[in-house]
């Protein structure tokens, strides 16, 4: 089946499945997001079907890359986000939907319903779209321009033209879509995939060691979780925390707060790191703190869970108590409690049965995210979105 992914993506990500030359050219691009796409295009590849991957990133220069059965077409895009705003990134989108066209495509699968989406169903071919996050919800987070504006897309899609086949990634994201856009179509739950490239696993810590993966931004909740981790140390005093990801570095605010509000004592900002940095952190973690306030699934939980670290994580953010089976597979706790997330730390680090057994049951659980059986369902909803563009 020929596929094209049209969605953002991180080129260093995908720079193995491109012939040596073209390979140097993705990995010496400045490093984006995007980790699902480059995965589900990385396991595409190797089921034996031919992949496009189609993607934009500001402020960057056209691209066109390929290797055996796969292609990364990087249309150029503008430096002015100002620019992007004033037009819902009109130009970008046109570009993007001229490659998908130009790739003769069986199928299309866009992720988020933003430029990406919109660019897709202007194609007219089969279309899949797999939503990742829900538009109200992103705007009570985050108060800015940028996403007021971003906020009408979803619903130019819902009210406009239609892909044929809608995902989610999560049931707890398929309930927020339906209510929030008012759609009455089944959405198709289907999850990220565990990375199967998370193989080694290292020695945990000596000492008892807590590691967080996020970014600087409200919904994340980092001052909370510094708040809890200062009540752990009470009676941990070698517990360690480290925190990763972009603004969470030492001369970051959220740093300089800690240090002077007195919650720096035992915790490490190391800002953003590479995949096998932050794999290598997971694998030495005896916890995953992930104090975030909603998620749509949970990327790095899943990471966690691969690397056999416990995962803390909130009992109302989301798709995470889903992912950790209601407190099966993890701890769940108040997420707005430094209390109650004090308390769910320091039961996994002073009960090494219990941190045990934790780790086993998460372990065994991700069959539910395996490789297969998330490919296995795309596609299947790839021929769906086929035989439904046949039949409009």
């Amino acid at each position: 089946m020929r596929i094209t992914l049209i969605s953002p993506v991180n080129p260093a990500a995908v720079s193995d499945l491109l012939s040596v030359e073209d390979g140097q050219i993705a990995k010496d691009q400045p490093v984006g997001t995007g980790t699902a796409p480059g995965l589900l295009a990385r396991a595409l590849v190797r089921r034996g079907h031919d992949v496009t991957l189609v993607t934009h990133r500001r402020g960057h220069a056209s691209l066109d890359l390929t290797g055996e059965n796969f292609r990364l077409v990087q249309v150029e895009s503008r430096t002015r986000q100002r620019h992007q705003l004033k037009d819902c990134w009109a130009k970008e989108r046109a570009l993007m939907a001229h490659a998908v066209i130009e790739s003769r495509p069986d199928v299309v699968h866009a992720h988020w319903a933003y430029e990406w989406g919109l660019a897709a169903t202007k194609t007219g071919l089969p279309t899949v779209l797999t939503v990742r996050d829900a538009p109200l919800t992103v705007v009570r987070y985050t108060h800015d321009v940028y996403r007021m504006v971003r906020l009408l897309m979803p619903y130019r899609i819902r009210f406009g033209k239609q892909p044929d086949v809608v995902t989610a990634v999560s049931p707890y994201l398929a309930s927020k879509w339906r209510r929030q856009t008012l759609s009455g179509g089944y959405i198709h739950v289907i999850p990220n995939s565990a990375p199967s490239d998370i193989t080694q696993i290292g020695p945990k810590s000596d000492s008892p060691l807590v590691v967080e993966v996020s970014d600087a931004g409200r919904r994340k909740n980092i001052p909370l979780l510094l708040l809890a981790f200062a009540k752990v140390r009470e009676n941990v005093p070698n517990a360690e925390l480290r925190i990763i990801g972009p603004g969470l570095d030492e001369g970051g605010f959220i740093a300089r707060d800690a240090r002077r509000h007195g919650l720096a004592a035992g915790v490490h900002f190391l800002g953003t790191r590479s995949r096998s940095e932050i794999n290598h952190h997971l694998s030495e973690a005896w916890v995953h703190a992930h104090v975030s306030l909603e998620e749509t699934f949970g990327n790095t939980i899943v990471e966690a869970m691969c690397c056999r670290a416990v995962v803390v994580g909130g009992d109302k953010s989301g798709a995470v108590p889903w992912i950790l089976g209601n407190g099966e597979y993890g701890v769940v706790a108040d997420m707005k409690s430094p209390d109650s997330v004090a308390s769910a730390i320091m039961s996994v680090l002073q009960d090494n049965d219990m941190r045990e057994q934790l780790s086993v049951a998460a372990h065994n659980s991700l069959a539910r995210f395996s490789e297969e059986s998330v490919v296995t369902s795309y596609l299947e909803v790839y021929r769906k979105a086929v035989n439904l563009a046949r039949n409009r």
